[in-house]
């Protein structure tokens, strides 16, 4: 799940070699590294937004940042955090190391605005007041790719949004919040460059923070830089966004609620000594915990849990079984419920729909992407 992410146990003084490596890279006559090979480091060479060489490209795990200068490094964390930045044009770079996470944006920006308070950068890219280019790819738009192909539904779900022109800017909230964007001058109806638009980003001229596109069939698209990783949009139907988000959710409670109302009512027969409801309430149940197993085994809560599921364990072996048991279940409910439909009150009807349609919907989203019978261990 984690692969191929990496990390590297390291000292601060390795780090300031390293660093007086990139920043000392300016021919191909550099003792260490050639520049052509740091350059690669520094820019992709595969996407679209690499192939269209749009200004500001994600390297091999080196990626620009989002500042009025180009700071290229990369950062992580898993508990603790380590930030590696700098600028070759400007000369400047640093790493800073810690046993925690939250203080680093703001050490971060103090660190930016203290070493580049003198420097210019030489970039000649401008904004142009003009949206009218970007006019044509108006509409909601739906992600494609995801850091993790298993989470690609999710990230659907997550980072739909809509794209429109609004006097001279454009406003693309399919980033979890609205941003707003002007575009770059150089700029054509092929590739719209826009840079975010902002008190913060107001210097922001070098590379392109969001741009559009048409990709080789001809269909619009929506290139966004999500900082560690580019995001590719292509134009969706609102409605079938809504549907497939409220699907998945809605079901999930849904399954929740009538398997509450069907033990709820187990108990009341019981009490009552009624014919009791039996096989009803055990598949409901069965369901419920199969899928709230299987929702605890997937949403890891640090990353050794997820660097686990990459093994064969306990969890992965459950995974591997409740996603293969919960449609046969599903199917095997609905027949109970074909063959005794007539015995059922009109409430209980109701109630048995409800969570059928429910399990359908569900077992249908684990097909539909691939949950069905993953064996982590082999992923």
């Amino acid at each position: 799940m984690q692969r191929p992410a990496s990390f590297v146990v390291t000292s601060s003084n390795d780090m300031i070699k390293y660093l007086d490596m990139l920043l000392s890279a300016h021919s191909d006559t550099n003792s260490n590294v050639k520049l052509s090979s740091i350059e690669r480091m520094e820019n992709g060479q595969t996407g679209y937004h690499s192939k269209m060489a749009m200004p500001g490209r994600y390297g091999l795990g080196n990626k620009p940042g989002l500042r009025n200068v180009r700071l290229h490094g990369h950062s992580g964390n898993a508990w603790n955090f380590a930030d590696l930045t700098y600028n070759r044009e400007a000369g400047i770079g640093y790493y800073v190391a810690t046993n925690c996470s939250y203080p680093i944006p703001k050490i971060r920006r103090l660190l930016n605005e203290f070493l580049l308070q003198d420097f210019k950068s030489k970039s000649d890219l401008s904004l142009t007041e003009d949206a009218s280019l970007a006019k044509p790819f108006e509409g909601f738009y739906e992600v494609i790719n995801s850091r993790n192909e298993h989470m690609l539904f999710f990230d659907k779900i997550r980072f739909g949004g809509e794209l429109k022109v609004v006097d001279d800017k454009v406003l693309f909230d399919g980033g979890l919040k609205p941003r707003e964007y002007k575009i770059l001058s150089n700029s054509n109806p092929g590739l719209v460059s826009l840079s975010q638009h902002g008190e913060q980003f107001e210097n922001q001229k070098y590379m392109a923070s969001l741009s559009l596109m048409k990709d080789d069939n001809g269909d619009d698209m929506i290139i966004w830089d999500g900082g560690t990783s580019m995001h590719y949009f292509k134009r969706q139907s609102y409605l079938v966004h809504l549907f497939r988000s409220i699907g998945l959710f809605g079901s999930t409670i849904i399954l929740l609620a009538s398997a509450l109302l069907f033990i709820s009512a187990f108990v009341y027969q019981k009490i009552k000594s009624r014919t009791a409801l039996g096989f009803e309430v055990l598949m409901s149940t069965m369901l419920l915990i199969k899928l709230g197993t299987m929702i605890y085994i997937f949403i890891s809560k640090n990353p050794f849990e997820l660097i686990a599921l990459g093994e064969m364990n306990i969890k992965t072996v459950m995974f591997f079984l409740f996603s293969i048991s919960f449609p046969l279940i599903t199917g095997a409910f609905i027949m109970l419920v074909i063959k005794n439909f007539k015995e059922y009150k009109l409430s209980i009807k109701c109630v048995l729909f409800l969570n059928l349609f429910a399990a359908s919907y569900l077992s249908y989203f684990l097909y539909s992407n691939h949950f069905i019978g993953l064996q982590f261990w082999n992923y």
